[in-house]
């Protein structure tokens, strides 16, 4: 791709279960950042094989439960991550098709629960990734701390609550050629109005994205 030809990053927010009141700023956000052309779907199933080979990284901002999704459109999903594309998973996107095994191997695990909305010590478990870099090793913020069936297989830990055992928030893995990136946060709408956390998740928009 030239590159004066900005990359396609495509932003999916269905819910199928929980509706998060910061969905909106979570997309304005997105939209707002440079150097990407932001298309934001109204629908998971809007992913069509014609429309990912046009694309360089999927975005599933908060989504949740099991959309409408085709057995194509969930092939054509998987093969557009293992061939090179970018996959970046926020929120709630770990509470999405968790009955669909090629998902949840995408993301590397699957959300089971999550501490109550409150005052939360994120830990940097990497301060050597382009995405942690310029982050103090620990800060504290307003969110809801999620916790997941297990370890994400196959991944490198990026952010970890301050609690017993570290329990990972995000996280970086690859899967075939594809790099995935997922991060727990972003629950409350000043979440995307905070720049350290909306420097994480564009940071690791931009290393799914090869840039």
């Amino acid at each position: 791709m030239p590159a004066h030809v900005p990359p396609t990053v495509l932003v999916v927010s269905e819910t199928a279960g929980f509706h998060h009141a910061s969905i909106p700023a979570e997309q304005r956000f997105l939209r707002s950042l440079p150097g990407l052309r932001v298309v934001v779907l109204a629908r998971v199933a809007q992913l069509t094989p014609a429309r990912l080979r046009g694309a360089s990284a999927v975005v599933f901002a908060s989504t949740s439960g099991s959309p409408a999704f085709s057995a194509t459109g969930r092939r054509a999903l998987l093969r557009f991550v293992r061939g090179g594309g970018g996959f970046v998973g926020l929120h709630s996107a770990s509470d999405t098709f968790s009955g669909w095994p090629g998902y949840v191997s995408l993301l590397g695990t699957t959300f089971v629960r999550h501490v109550p909305l409150g005052r939360t010590t994120v830990v940097v478990t990497d301060r050597r990734s382009v995405i942690t870099r310029p982050l103090p090793a620990r800060f504290q913020t307003v969110d809801e701390s999620y916790r997941f069936r297990s370890r994400p297989r196959g991944a490198h830990v990026l952010l970890a609550a301050g609690a017993p055992g570290r329990p990972p928030l995000a996280w970086t893995r690859r899967m075939g050629r594809g790099r995935v990136f997922y991060d727990a946060l972003g629950h409350p709408i000043a979440a995307w109005s905070d720049p350290l956390r909306t420097g994480i998740v564009a940071r690791g928009l931009r290393w799914a994205l090869r840039r």
